[in-house]
């Protein structure tokens, strides 16, 4: 018997491009995708052979994949995910993702502060990835790690990264270090002028996780902003339990559809004059899979430099950014006036990704 295949019909192909990112190792929320873009109207469904472990159905705004770890001192639980694809009119093809959810640990009580920055511009040795501990308790005095020599390199994108910022996962397994994808004069790599780095430069963000802050992953080099951002500067993010996942953050100058950098000024699809900053968005669990990135807050007429949120512990979210269009020097022409380097602060009881 034959059987003729469309090849509009998705295959065992796709599920196997499914990757759970440290399946032997689970210690957070999975994500698990519910569809396949390349298919529309083409959806995943998971099951999972303990739910109570790793969850299987969405719980109000919060996906599937809510992980309950093993209790301390006990044993590692391994779970059988299957993701069936269903489009309604085909038998579901499927496969099993067996996934290793490791027990919980007493977390160790803090004893100091630790600080990740970049040493120094114009550099390259200087935009990499350095690291200090505080003295004990005073977060006025540190001492820098690895004899003040960098700790991480880039060796993708700019080969060069500024704006460093560590995220820890809520129940404190795993640390994030995401900085920014730039390298001032790296002209190696990229680098042309200011004007450029606001217009043309990375769209992308580097990340290393770590599960002690001392043995870092291998680098990863990750798309989150569209084609219409000009940068992607100072990524922050926090967890939102609305939802289950951290809330990326960073600034982007935004321009029109269609339009690129280009050092000719009367270029008509140029990006001139240059535009001021806005703070963009995207969610995920794990700094693999990024959700596609939306606009989080523009203020006509003000900057939206490197912003920070943080909850106050009192039902608040507090916003600090600084009030600046410009976001280097020497510019040759901006559509805003740049005469303000002020900070701004502001609350809201909403959540971060939609913060106004």
């Amino acid at each position: 018997m034959c059987i003729a295949i469309d090849a509009a019909i998705p295959s065992t192909k796709e599920l196997d491009a499914i990757v759970i990112p440290n399946a032997d190792n689970v210690r957070g929320y999975l994500h698990l995708p519910t569809e396949l873009p390349a298919y529309p109207g083409v959806d995943i469904d998971w099951k999972s052979s303990h739910p109570d472990v790793v969850s299987d159905r969405p719980r109000g705004r919060i996906a599937a994949g809510v992980v309950k770890r093993p209790p301390v001192d006990s044993d590692a639980v391994t779970v059988h995910l299957t993701a069936c694809l269903k489009d309604g009119g085909y038998r579901p093809l499927c496969r099993q993702f067996p996934v290793t959810v490791q027990p919980s640990v007493d977390v160790a009580q803090f004893s100091r502060y630790a600080m990740t920055n970049f040493a120094r511009s114009n550099s390259n040795i200087g935009q990499q990835v350095y690291f200090a501990t505080s003295v004990g308790n005073d977060p006025t005095a540190w001492v820098a790690t690895n004899d003040g020599r960098a700790a991480l390199n880039s060796t993708r994108g700019m080969h060069g990264t500024r704006d460093p910022v560590v995220v820890r996962t809520p129940e404190g397994y795993r640390f994030f270090l995401i900085p920014t994808d730039l390298n001032v004069d790296g002209v190696d790599y990229g680098w042309k002028d200011w004007d450029w780095a606001q217009s043309g430069a990375s769209r992308y963000i580097e990340v290393w996780e770590s599960d002690d802050l001392r043995n870092w992953s291998q680098q990863r080099h990750v798309l989150v902003s569209p084609e219409e951002a000009g940068m992607t500067y100072a990524p922050e993010a926090i967890w939102d339990p609305e939802i289950g996942a951290f809330v990326v953050f960073w600034t982007s100058s935004m321009y029109p559809k269609g339009t690129h950098y280009s050092s000719d000024k009367s270029d008509p699809n140029g990006r001139y004059p240059l535009t001021g900053g806005q703070t963009l968005y995207s969610t995920t669990r794990d700094f693999v899979n990024f959700s596609p990135a939306k606009v989080m807050t523009a203020r006509t007429g003000h900057g939206t430099l490197d912003p920070v949120i943080i909850p106050d512990g009192k039902g608040y979210y507090q916003r600090i950014v600084s009030d600046r269009n410009s976001t280097g020097v020497n510019l040759t022409w901006y559509g805003l006036p740049c005469d303000s380097e002020d900070l701004y602060q502001e609350k809201s009881t909403i959540r971060p990704r939609t913060a106004r």
